[in-house]
């Protein structure tokens, strides 16, 4: 949920008009920190389980189509896609704590 200046003016009232100043700089550090833990909960899962890990990699951030995964790694598309969709389950069972506390 991004922060607004009503939402910071509620939490400190006494920001006044500086309250428009810090709402850009608040969001950006919040979306800075979303990606730190989604980045640290991804290399959680590589040491966990290497290849798992490097078939989310290869399928979310350089856009290997599951076919080309399955050639590398000598398996059928849908095995890879099976190891993919494991993966990001993991991952997003990793995040909930995070999505719970917000």
């Amino acid at each position: 949920m991004p922060i607004t200046e009503q939402l910071l003016l509620q939490v400190l009232p006494n920001a006044g008009r500086q309250a428009g100043v810090f709402v850009p700089v608040l969001n950006a550090a919040n979306h800075d920190e979303l990606a730190s833990v989604v980045d640290g909960t991804v290399a959680r899962l590589c040491k966990r389980a290497p290849e798992m890990g490097d078939f989310v990699w290869l399928y979310y951030a350089v856009k290997w189509p599951a076919k080309r995964i399955g050639n590398k790694y000598e398996m059928s598309e849908a095995k890879a896609r099976e190891i993919i969709k494991t993966g990001v389950g993991w991952i997003d069972c990793s995040l909930e704590r995070f999505i719970e506390a917000a």
